[in-house]
């Protein structure tokens, strides 16, 4: 009888099937497969369409932001320009001013020249 197997043998193979059958209960059919996959794509589309979400109202808000901020310096350099154009008038009112005192200051003192000239002759 040496084509016997022995019982040794027969409690390994066993084991072994025990251990296949119980992997064989965590395998996974294709179709659960493909729904968790279909599940997974579906959260990540989700995600893809948040961030593309998020990315166009960062976009909207910064493009606000930027408005206002040209708003801003359009407003400043339009009160700066019209102090530097009240600035330049001022500027101007006092050198005519100078011009006319200065001016008319010479004037008096040629007219006086003239007058004590007139009177030495």
């Amino acid at each position: 009888m040496a084509d016997e197997i022995p019982p040794s043998l027969f409690n390994i193979l066993r084991e072994d099937l025990r251990a296949l059958g119980s992997r064989m209960d965590h395998l996974v059919t294709s179709d659960t497969f493909a729904s968790e996959r279909q599940r997974i794509d579906g959260k990540f589309a989700d995600q893809g369409r948040e961030i593309a979400q998020e990315r166009q109202a960062r976009a909207a808000e910064l493009a606000a932001v930027r408005g206002e901020l040209k708003t801003t310096i359009d407003a400043a350099n339009d009160a700066r320009e019209a102090q530097e154009k009240r600035h330049l008038s001022l500027r101007q009112g006092i050198q005519i001013a100078l011009v006319t005192v200065v001016g008319g200051g010479v004037v008096s003192i040629i007219v006086l020249i003239v007058q004590n000239v007139a009177h030495l002759r």
